[in-house]
């Protein structure tokens, strides 16, 4: 019951840090590496 709601947050949270890693490893732009924050913010409010 409590496990659902973590794991729903936790794991978009956890790809999104993976992505903005990646990003970063690969030397983009600090525009290009915010990108995925901001859209998961925007997707978030929508809810």
């Amino acid at each position: 019951m409590f496990l659902s709601p973590l794991l729903i947050s936790l794991i978009p949270g956890f790809v999104i840090l993976l992505v903005t890693w990646w990003f970063k490893r690969m030397n983009f732009p600090l525009f290009a590496r915010i990108i995925p924050g901001i859209l998961t913010v925007i997707a978030k409010k929508e809810i």
